[in-house]
């Protein structure tokens, strides 16, 4: 009799203990997030700034905002720039590896660039460029400028979407180019990317919207693929 007692008592020991320990780490890895305290900026292109591709206008919600409202931000500041590269050169155009200096503090810091500098054909130039006179030192400058700007943030950066009917340009790179330069710069710096060029979508409203001209989504595009795909990739990775 004796040993079925303390049988059944250890068995009530280990049973406790398995969830008392169970429950702690749960709590200590699954943190949740209060969203509606957190403040965003975006900088980008006119992708961000939000022209809208069959319109041609700015559209009434840019991806950005989409987002904010997804999550329940505080805030949200919008940086796209119509025609804005990530280089300074002289194809550049308000360069964005210049103007992060001049953006707010923020939790939550995206990056959306690129595809003016093959519009614009900068040069690509390579992984150990550190002047942001091409594509890949531009993302070295903006990359190593925002960690130390953002010390608390949570940063991630966007790849372009695909661009139809456009292959190489003028000084012969593509924007899958471009789109495996923010993947490695990223990778140095351990920032977090959400590949659009695989992954967002965009070639198939390209194709088939006759009226989309090829290189900015609409407003119904991003309500339905980009700014959810944006939202669950910062529910996914975001940590303060």
């Amino acid at each position: 009799m004796k040993k079925i007692i303390i049988i059944i008592l250890c068995c009530l020991v280990v049973v406790f203990c398995a969830t008392f320990f169970s429950t702690f780490f749960r709590k200590e890895t699954e943190i949740e997030v209060n969203y509606s305290q957190l403040t965003y900026v975006a900088l980008g292109d006119s992708i961000t700034y939000g022209k809208d591709g069959i319109t041609g206008e700015k559209m009434n919600s840019p991806y950005p905002e989409l987002v904010a409202e997804k999550l329940n931000l505080k805030s949200i500041k919008n940086y796209g720039i119509k025609g804005s590269t990530l280089a300074v050169n002289d194809n550049g155009y308000e360069p964005m590896s210049i103007r992060y200096n001049e953006m707010e503090n923020a939790d939550i810091v995206s990056v959306l660039g690129g595809v003016n500098d093959f519009f614009r054909s900068v040069p690509l130039g390579t992984l150990g460029d550190t002047k942001n006179t091409t594509v890949y030192g531009a993302l070295n400058v903006l990359a190593s400028g925002l960690k130390k700007k953002y010390t608390n943030s949570f940063i991630f950066f966007m790849t372009p979407f695909q661009v139809v009917n456009r292959t190489t340009n003028s000084v012969g790179y593509s924007v899958q180019d471009v789109a495996i330069a923010i993947k490695e710069v990223c990778s140095a710096y351990k920032i977090p990317v959400l590949d659009l060029y695989s992954y967002g979508n965009f070639e198939f409203e390209a194709k088939t919207n006759s009226l989309s001209d090829k290189v900015h989504p609409s407003q119904e595009f991003f309500e339905k693929y980009t700014a959810p795909q944006i939202a669950q990739f910062i529910k996914d990775n975001y940590k303060k």
